[in-house]
């Protein structure tokens, strides 16, 4: 079987700080010119590699992406296994998990709070930027075409949970 067959797995952070009023959520413009995606706001998050466990993927693509490092990642249940043949593996429950029908990845979105200030560190993504919650819930239900598509199923579920 070709490796195209096989869906991509991702994770990405819903990273969460208390502003002023309201929680904000971090948001990067998708710097990919050459995707239809390109100028839409999304989550930090990306592939996660042959090998390497979705925490680490996690904290690896936030850090490459924004310069933070990841202090909580809710939920944190975490089960570990050891197989027969002493292989060991956990089980592991993400806040959500996405997919797109004819879309080659599957998500696992995680809520998080990070240390230290954003900065746009990857060519990928540009313009970090805290928005309150009231101000996704608006731009979603008048300008759902702002966010990747990716990750809008996650972000009304997660607007679904904070109410």
């Amino acid at each position: 079987m070709s490796t195209d067959s096989y869906m991509v797995a991702t994770a990405a952070a819903i990273i969460e700080r208390q502003g002023i009023h309201e929680t904000e959520v971090y948001f990067q413009t998708r710097n990919k010119p050459s995707m239809t995606s390109y100028g839409t706001l999304e989550l930090p998050g990306g592939r996660i590699q042959k090998g390497e466990d979705v925490f680490s993927a996690l904290k690896r693509e936030v850090k490459e992406e924004t310069g933070l490092s990841l202090s909580n990642i809710k939920p944190s249940i975490v089960t570990n296994l050891q197989g027969l043949d002493g292989r060991v593996g956990y089980a592991f429950t993400p806040f959500c998990c996405n997919s797109y029908n004819g879309s080659p990845a599957i998500g696992f979105i995680f809520l998080c709070e990070a240390d230290g200030e954003p900065n746009a560190l990857s060519s990928e993504a540009e313009n970090p930027q805290w928005i309150p919650l009231s101000e996704i819930r608006k731009l979603i239900e008048e300008e759902p075409h702002r966010f990747f598509y990716y990750y809008l199923g996650a972000l009304k579920y997660y607007l679904e949970q904070k109410e």
